[in-house]
């Protein structure tokens, strides 16, 4: 990772060393071909206690290698 963007490296390693690599967070999205209004989110992500900074490092990387290529 070789942006500025703050990469929770701790927290990853973590998940290799605990979890074997699956991220302890779910993920809900609306099902593919969904026509929906403007402003709807169209996923959303949950972890629970000290998994949550995830959350947001997850979210940035979805939304850039999702999101912005798919519209």
């Amino acid at each position: 990772h070789n942006s500025a963007y703050p990469f929770p490296r701790e927290l990853i390693r973590r998940i290799v060393e605990e979890h074997d690599g699956w991220l302890p967070v779910r993920i809900e999205a609306l099902p593919e071909a969904t026509v929906i209004y403007p402003h709807t989110p169209l996923f959303q992500l949950m972890a629970e206690g000290e998994w949550t900074p995830l959350v947001t490092c997850l979210e940035s990387l979805l939304t850039m290698l999702i999101w912005y290529p798919s519209t």
